[in-house]
């Protein structure tokens, strides 16, 4: 079991995903959240937080069997209801899901997949039976859905239950700023704190998410972010009510202040707004 930065445990990798023959993406399932729960993370993040879960990994795929068996099997079989909610065109929708292919390659079994032709190539009698049948399934599925996460009376169990989601989302948001973040890369990951960063009216650049120096003050962090943007900081020199000073302010439009430690005031995905003083007054 070992354990990211962030602190969650990363209990198993269900499976992978290629691109070009190289590795991308690692299926994580976290411990003390559902298998449903588990997430698609980048796979040098994983290979550098947790490396024993990725040789662990890597050493049972090689012996043709997964990670393990009852959380790989629960997750192809949600996959496999959510196969048909997807909106896939022509030949992909041949594909109930990509989970059964991979079982049958990890058994040693020879996959062959024959794709259905398109319908202006021939004139099959079964399409309309075959898409009905779809279409049917679709439901079937949607239905399922609907009935497992329709909402349960206020109870202990039912706050316990959104509170994980809570975290689970939390977590998911936070791998997906990790993944688009920019920041100066030799800060340790330990100190890396993730901020989603509007930047002045004047840049016309959208918001965008970047990690800094959790030990670093709100002043510094100014500076950062005025030389990311690329406007002009004159803060050195102007007095200080002075409408061209650029100040930096959480969501709610509270000043921060500049000699305050960042990791004292703010936490991952805080929001933060840089803007001159005059366009704030």
């Amino acid at each position: 079991m070992s354990v990211s930065d962030e602190g969650d445990h990363l209990e198993a990798i269900l499976n992978h995903r290629e691109w070009d023959g190289q590795i991308v993406k690692y299926h994580c399932k976290w411990v003390g959240h559902d298998i449903d729960a588990a997430t698609w993370e980048e796979a040098s993040y994983i290979q550098s937080q947790c490396p024993q879960e990725v040789k662990k990994y890597w050493r049972a795929f090689k012996r043709g069997q997964p990670t393990n068996l009852e959380t790989t099997r629960n997750a192809a079989e949600i996959e496999e209801k959510l196969a048909f909610l997807n909106d896939m065109k022509d030949w992909e929708e041949e594909v109930d899901c990509v989970a059964a292919i991979e079982r049958a390659k990890r058994s040693g079994l020879t996959v062959y997949v024959i794709w259905h032709r398109y319908p202006s190539s021939h004139a099959c009698q079964s399409l309309n039976a075959r898409d009905e049948r779809k279409e049917q399934r679709r439901l079937a599925a949607q239905e399922t859905i609907k009935k497992t996460f329709k909402p349960a009376a206020t109870t202990t169990t039912s706050t316990a239950k959104r509170k994980t989601a809570s975290k689970t989302s939390s977590i998911v948001e936070l791998m997906k700023a990790k993944a688009k973040a920019k920041g100066n890369t030799s800060i340790p990951m330990a100190s890396r704190l993730y901020l989603n960063v509007q930047f002045p009216k004047e840049s016309n650049i959208a918001s965008a998410p970047m990690f800094f120096d959790k030990t670093s003050s709100i002043g510094k962090v100014l500076d950062t972010i005025a030389d990311a943007c690329s406007i002009k900081n004159l803060n050195h020199c102007l007095p200080a009510e002075d409408g061209q000073r650029l100040d930096l302010y959480s969501e709610d439009m509270t000043l921060l202040e500049k000699s305050q430690s960042l990791a004292k005031i703010l936490s991952n995905l805080d929001t933060i707004i840089l803007e001159r003083k005059e366009e704030v007054m």
